[in-house]
């Protein structure tokens, strides 16, 4: 706090899960020094950082979850199923069993593990940024593909459902500010099957194509109000590539006799992403 206080700090942006725990557990600290905390209320948090109160509470508001269950619930099991920690992200914590040999592998390497049905197929995955100033809720979403974990590609798209999920949870969540929910989408619908309550890695997309929830979210802790009207974002067809940074492409068609050095920078042809 001392630190804060010498170098001027009035807002805090904490960017993993671990940080936001601390800070929520000291929010009151920070709040008593002036310093604006740019996270979720302490309801959200135990709801979005537990995978297993995520599901339960997706399907109480009246949107798609993957089945979820604890490993010593008895479920009848049909693999394949993915096996998670309750709390914590990243792909190291989350394993795919194919039979019962390998189910039982991933409940030994797993911690305080939750079991899901797998749904839909690495090609159908979804992430969508959310931002509500508590009145107004803006999103925008992508179908991506993942590179160890972090999205590599992240193809822009836009679809009523996936706004009817957008605000049904901001109002449900009583969201002020920005979260990421991660789906995947089989038979039509689209199942939630993580809320991240944090600026997640596509905000460098959703910037560059007018969803600036980083700018949005300091405008609202700083009691601005009426910054969401007239907000303008971009329509597909946008692609966007991470490199070392960002890289948004417009034009989506691949010349017929490019480089296929220039194809691969490009995120392949449209073919490659179907």
């Amino acid at each position: 706090m001392k630190e804060c206080a010498a170098r001027g700090i009035t807002h805090i942006l904490p960017m993993t899960e671990g940080e936001i725990i601390v800070f929520d557990q000291n929010r009151k600290l920070f709040e008593q020094a002036g310093i604006r905390l740019m996270i979720q209320d302490s309801k959200l948090l135990q709801i979005a950082l537990s995978k297993w109160e995520t599901a339960r509470t997706v399907k109480e508001i009246g949107l798609k979850s993957p089945r979820t269950w604890r490993p010593d619930d008895g479920e009848c099991i049909s693999y394949p199923v993915v096996v998670k920690a309750d709390r914590g992200c990243g792909s190291k914590y989350v394993k795919v069993a194919k039979n019962r040999q390998e189910y039982e592998m991933a409940l030994e390497a797993v911690a305080d593990a939750v079991v899901q049905e797998y749904v839909g197929s690495p090609d159908e995955e979804y992430t969508m940024g959310v931002f509500s100033d508590g009145t107004q809720t803006r999103s925008i979403a992508f179908r991506r593909t993942l590179c160890g974990g972090m999205t590599c590609t992240a193809e822009l798209v836009e679809d009523e459902k996936l706004d009817k999920i957008a605000k049904v949870t901001a109002k449900n969540l009583a969201l002020k500010g920005s979260i990421n929910i991660q789906m995947r989408k089989h038979d039509e619908d689209y199942f939630i099957f993580e809320i991240n309550p944090r600026i997640s890695g596509t905000v460098g997309f959703r910037h560059l194509l007018g969803f600036e929830d980083v700018l949005w979210w300091l405008k609202l802790l700083d009691g601005e109000k009426g910054f969401l009207d007239g907000v303008c974002q971009e329509h597909p067809p946008v692609v966007g590539v991470r490199t070392f940074g960002e890289t948004i492409f417009r034009e989506c068609a691949v010349p017929a006799k490019s480089d296929p050095l220039e194809i691969s920078a490009r995120g392949g042809t449209a073919a490659d992403r179907q």
